[in-house]
């Protein structure tokens, strides 16, 4: 959407709308049921206004019906999910009195070069397991 599409900058906006038509032929698009239209619009006048919003509601519909938009919510919800679990056992990774009597040492062997960061992990994990 290229706001702003009224008076003194319609001229700009229409060069901007352009260049994003031709930028959009240019990529794949992120689903093979949506392709991105471009919409010109003016906050000011209202201009467009509606038009936007029916895209947005076609978009919603198309892919509802399509099954992409609940296939995206699924890999978003396994995503989160991977995320929570991964700042959760960083969180107790970290607060474990084993690991904290260790992090120093394994640091600053990494960063010398005398340990790699895959055995210094090694060593975090054997000490967060006991």
């Amino acid at each position: 959407v290229v706001n702003k599409s009224d008076g003194a900058l319609l001229p700009a906006a229409n060069r901007t709308a352009a260049d994003y038509r031709r930028a959009l032929h240019l990529i794949r698009p992120s689903s093979p049921h949506w392709r991105t239209p471009v919409s010109q619009c003016s906050a000011l006048d209202g201009k467009g206004i509606p038009e936007i919003w029916s895209i947005v509601e076609r978009y919603r519909t198309t892919m509802t019906a399509s099954g992409a938009f609940a296939a995206r919510r699924a890999e978003q919800a396994r995503a989160w999910l991977w995320s929570e679990a991964t700042e959760n056992l960083l969180a107790r990774l970290r607060s474990h009195p084993g690991v904290g009597k260790r992090v120093e040492e394994i640091e600053k062997a990494v960063a010398a070069g005398k340990l790699s960061p895959t055995a210094g992990a090694r060593r975090l994990l054997e000490a967060f397991e006991g």
